[in-house]
């Protein structure tokens, strides 16, 4: 493809990095502009040529162009987000479950229970005519 129809930033990175263009190139011991390099004399760290936002952009466009797989950096994996699976939920809403259920076994149980208070009740109103 011809520079004049590549976009301004990738036109200008290919042009500034001709060995990712050509395989056949003697200059392989090019830094990675994408990632941060370390000084050898003075230990310090010197950002990468292009930010981040470049980055994302260059990508982008080198994927439209067909430049993508020749780029020294690969496509960042995209790691799945914690939590989308399955959703935690609040206390009330994995506590729902189990209150149905014991609210269920409760009113199954009520008829009995109001039988034995009615009797109860009963005997304790009745007055003993023994006394």
């Amino acid at each position: 493809m011809k520079s004049k129809s590549l976009p301004r930033l990738l036109a200008g990175f290919l042009k500034q990095f001709p060995s990712i263009k050509n395989d056949n190139s003697l200059n392989l011991n090019l830094p990675n502009p994408f990632k941060p390099i370390k000084n050898k004399l003075t230990g310090r760290w010197q950002n990468p040529i292009y930010s981040l936002r470049q980055q994302a952009v260059l990508i982008k466009q080198a994927r439209i162009f067909g430049y993508e797989k020749l780029f020294p950096l690969n496509s960042p994996v995209i790691k799945q987000m914690r939590g989308i699976l399955r959703w935690k939920g609040t206390k009330a809403q994995r506590m729902k479950q189990v209150k149905l259920s014991r609210i269920i076994k409760e009113l199954e149980m009520q008829p009995r229970r109001i039988e034995t208070w009615k009797a109860e009740k009963k005997k304790r109103s009745e007055k003993d005519i023994f006394l």
